[in-house]
């Protein structure tokens, strides 16, 4: 893994007139917004509708058994506790509460999964796109650059939001993010 301090080498290599290619020919460089090519595009925005659908339909067995579990514990605060049924159902509680919990770790852990495997798959879709572009282009790299305002909610989020914008400034004319976009948007 690149990490900050290398990145940042990197980028202060290449603002010292490092940007030429082995063969002594310039370095041509674009910029695009990583940010907006991961939330506008339809192709994407497909990828996390089809996530989106997939967990409701998940859910909805879930909140079923939450339910149930709500109605048995309704039932048995009206009766009496010392009861040989309030007792049969507090079991019975006790057991579909463990098979709720299974239940829902199960699910969670699927959930987790196919978060990870849209986001990869939206990062792929979006990483072909950035290479078509800057191929046609003739660029020989692109540079993640976040535009738009800092809008973090908390002093923290605006601290990250700073830090990690690794472009500082960059010439419109080096951003391809609406040449990508309009190619994920065909």
């Amino acid at each position: 893994m690149v990490t900050r301090r290398e990145t940042f080498t990197g980028l202060a290599a290449l603002g010292a007139g490092a940007l030429m290619q082995p063969s002594g020919a310039p370095l041509r460089v674009g910029v695009v917004d990583l940010l907006r090519v991961l939330r506008e595009p339809k192709a994407i925005q497909t990828i996390d509708e089809q996530l989106r659908s997939w967990i409701d339909k998940e859910q909805a067995p879930l909140k079923a058994m939450q339910e149930q579990l709500k109605e048995l514990e309704a039932k048995i605060e009206l009766m009496d506790g010392a009861s040989a049924e309030a007792r049969t159902m507090k079991r019975d509680l006790e057991h579909k509460s463990v098979e709720f919990k299974y239940a829902f770790n199960a699910a969670d852990a699927e959930r987790q999964e196919r978060i990870k495997a849209a986001r990869k798959l939206g990062f792929e879709v979006a990483q072909r796109a950035i290479a078509d572009v800057a191929r046609s282009k003739g660029l020989h790299l692109i540079v993640q650059a976040r535009g738009g305002d800092i809008d973090g909610e908390t002093e923290s989020a605006v601290s990250a939001e700073i830090y990690l914008r690794t472009v500082l400034y960059a010439d419109a004319a080096l951003d391809i993010t609406p040449d990508v976009l309009s190619v994920l948007n065909r």
